[in-house]
C-alpha cells in the first residue's frame, strides 16, 4: 500500500470497472482540488477509469497502480502513460525516478507482447 488514502489493492481492484479492448492505454494524469489537494486521475480514452489523492515525488503509488491494472486486466495493459504535467510531479527532483518509472511502464509492455505470444 504506498497511496495517500492508503487503499489497499483489494479496494482499487474493485472500484476498477470491466473494459473491454486487448489493448488498453491508459493516461496518468494530475489535478488539484482548490489548487491545493491533488488527485491523480487514470483515464482510458478520455474517460476517467479511477481518481485517488496523490502527492509529490510518490513513484511508489504509480507502481501499485499499475500492479493493480496488471492484475485486473492481464495481458491487456500496453502502457500508463503520465501527461506532462504528471509526470512533472510523479518525478518531483528524485534522480532516481528518471529510471524506475520508465522501468514501471516496461512492464505493462512485456506482459502485453507476452500474452500476444502465448
Amino acid at each position: 500500500m504506498s497511496n495517500p488514502d492508503g487503499i489497499m489493492i483489494e479496494q482499487r481492484l474493485a472500484a476498477l470497472p470491466e473494459l473491454e479492448g486487448d489493448k488498453l492505454e491508459f493516461i496518468w494524469d494530475l489535478d488539484f482540488v482548490d489548487n491545493v489537494k491533488p488527485f491523480v486521475i487514470l483515464k482510458l480514452g478520455g474517460q476517467e477509469i479511477l481518481r485517488e489523492n496523490t502527492f509529490y515525488e510518490h513513484v511508489p503509488h504509480f507502481k501499485d497502480v499499475v500492479d493493480t491494472l496488471l492484475r485486473k486486466y492481464p495481458g491487456r495493459v500496453y502502457d500508463v502513460a503520465p501527461t506532462e504535467d504528471a509526470d512533472h510531479y510523479l518525478y518531483g527532483d528524485d534522480m532516481r525516478a528518471l529510471r524506475k518509472v520508465p522501468r514501471i511502464r516496461n512492464r505493462c509492455f512485456k506482459d502485453y507482447m507476452k500474452h500476444l505470444e502465448e
